[in-house]
């Protein structure tokens, strides 16, 4: 059995999303940036669709438009409260995505604070790279360090953090041998062409074209950060099912360290569109974080974050 992938424009405005035994296809990453440069296209959902499709090992990218909106105008009244008018206040969104959730955080900021604040949107895979080599007609996805994320062999896709089911035999079989390929290009130079590609959605590009005082950046959250900030939200991300309980210590501290005193955590969770969010906002203290406010329920990780003390030779971050 073989299954094809979508890899054209063209397939995406047409019905050939599924298999004939109903599974999605494969969706090229590569198509995420060709609907950004078609003009007037609003359809938010199928670059939602794209992104749902793409892993990166255990690490997804998927998120919708308005996601958080009625939380945001909650979260910038408290936030406005907690910090004062007279605040320019520094806010970091962990595990942006491509943005489009957090285009109207950044409207409700703007309306308490004008341009008065900067916000960065960080994500461990904000743009990913597109490489072609001499004479072949497949091309691979990778992040940085030149791992191979997609490979796009047409008529077929295939992601590497998803694999194929073993009814697809002559697709394993190609994949397999495709990586092996590309992997010697890769490890020899023989590239001819690199691309990057940003994953940012028109919306947040168009925002960030425009304004001084909102950027977006590669971050992984299990490194220190290099800035400092008044406020740090992390929406779907502190699950203790992404990651173990040491895991989560590092990447607590990183967050006690990078925010200045009595900043504001906020972690919270919407399982699907319907689902409103739940969430609870932290203040740091002097060795930890202490509850603050919550939004509607509380979370499942709460008792993670209200124990965690910091250890007792970091330092915070001097303001930038």
């Amino acid at each position: 059995m073989i299954r094809k992938g979508i890899y054209n424009i063209d397939q995406l405005f047409e019905n050939h999303w599924h298999d004939i035994f109903g599974r999605e296809r494969n969706i090229s990453i590569l198509l995420y940036d060709e609907i950004n440069r078609l003009n007037d296209f609003k359809d938010h959902k199928i670059q939602e669709r794209i992104l749902y499709r793409f892993k990166i090992k255990n690490v997804y990218k998927r998120t919708y438009v308005n996601r958080f909106d009625k939380f945001d105008d909650w979260l910038s009244d408290k936030i406005h409260t907690h910090l004062g008018a007279s605040a320019k206040p520094r806010v970091h969104e962990l595990a942006a995505s491509d943005g489009r959730a957090s285009v109207n955080l950044y409207n409700v900021l703007t309306s308490k604070y004008n341009d008065n604040f900067n916000l960065t949107l960080s994500d461990i895979i904000p743009y990913v790279n597109c490489l072609k080599f001499p004479g072949k007609k497949y091309y691979a996805v990778t992040d940085d360090q030149d791992n191979i994320l997609e490979i796009t062999k047409p008529p077929y896709v295939w992601n590497m953090g998803r694999p194929e089911s073993r009814i697809y035999f002559i697709n394993n079989l190609m994949k397999r041998v495709c990586r092996r390929k590309i992997s010697k290009l890769i490890a020899g130079g023989n590239i001819t062409e690199r691309t990057k590609i940003w994953l940012i959605s028109k919306d947040m590009h168009d925002i960030i074209s425009k304004a001084k005082n909102i950027r977006i950046r590669r971050y992984d959250v299990l490194s220190p950060s290099e800035e400092s900030y008044d406020v740090i939200r992390a929406m779907n991300i502190l699950r203790p099912s992404y990651f173990n309980p040491e895991q989560l210590r590092i990447i607590l501290q990183h967050i006690y360290d990078a925010l200045n005193d009595k900043g504001l955590l906020i972690v919270g969770s919407n399982k699907g569109k319907i689902k409103d969010v739940d969430a609870v906002v932290f203040v740091k203290t002097a060795d930890g974080f202490e509850k603050y406010l919550s939004y509607n329920d509380s979370i499942s990780y709460e008792d993670e974050i209200s124990g965690f003390r910091k250890h007792p030779v970091t330092a915070q971050l001097s303001a930038t």
